[in-house]
């Protein structure tokens, strides 16, 4: 039986652990090539072997930089964000999802779409948000692993917010993200998607600037803690918001 696990291991490495006494990982940089490359080792975190080094720059759309983790799909493969962008269109946009193949070790290109972060959902399809290439505004897509489709759910604006960072899939099924600008205050949102009816909804306007990473604890609230030095007076905060009851905190740590 493979028991499977997700895990973050410092800032520059993003790692996914496919666990059958084996550890499978990206670097974003690196490598034979400079472009990044994925790795295994064995249960202890020994026997540390490179699987496959990204390419350098090319013309054939094949991935190069990794970044973020990989999501593990039903199929046994594990699906990634890369960094591709085309040479002869600089400044056109970049990036998109790469799928690894853990037993023939080979990664192909399945949806050239700039994506900031992803989860995945049900039925396996993945939900990301990004900017498709050559536009200047990001949206919320889905890409369907099965049917490799990849469509928009909605685009991102100032009254909705503006620039969305990352998502979370919480426990009771949906999609949850924050922006960092737009919305009431211009100081973003945090936005909830259910895939279950396809309603988008802003559940909360910011009145601090909140960056860094969603997590969701044990009891089902989410949080993310950021640097606060709006007023000059820098401090660390913690923004809490509880799926169940829909109350939200802002919390200055001492």
């Amino acid at each position: 039986m493979k028991h499977i696990y997700l895990f973050l291991v410092a800032l520059v490495l993003s790692t996914s652990i496919f666990s059958q006494t084996e550890f499978w990982g990206t670097i974003n940089s690196g490598g034979t090539n400079g472009r990044g490359l994925i790795f295994k080792s064995d249960g202890n975190g020994e026997n540390l072997e490179v699987k496959y080094n990204f390419p350098d720059l090319n013309y054939d759309s094949k991935p190069y930089y990794p970044s973020k983790k990989m999501l593990l799909a039903s199929n046994g493969n594990f699906y990634g964000i890369h960094g591709y962008s085309t040479q002869s269109c600089y400044g056109c946009g970049g990036g998109g999802i790469y799928e690894f193949n853990p037993k023939t070790l080979t990664v192909v290109n399945k949806a050239l779409h700039g994506c900031n972060d992803m989860v995945l959902g049900k039925d396996d399809i993945i939900y990301g948000v990004g900017s498709p290439w050559g536009a200047v505004i990001s949206c919320l897509f889905k890409y369907d692993i099965k049917n490799n489709t990849l469509n928009k759910i909605v685009d991102f604006n100032f009254a909705i917010g503006r620039h969305p960072q990352n998502i979370i899939l919480g426990s009771d099924g949906k999609i949850y993200g924050m922006t960092t600008e737009g919305g009431i205050n211009q100081k973003g949102v945090l936005f909830q998607y259910d895939p279950a009816t396809n309603i988008f909804a802003v559940i909360h306007d910011f009145t601090n600037v909140v960056s860094g990473n969603l997590v969701e604890g044990s009891d089902h609230t989410i949080y993310t803690m950021y640097l606060n030095d709006y007023d000059f007076n820098q401090r660390m905060e913690v923004f809490k918001y509880n799926i169940n009851n829909k109350e939200f905190s802002y919390n200055t740590i001492p």
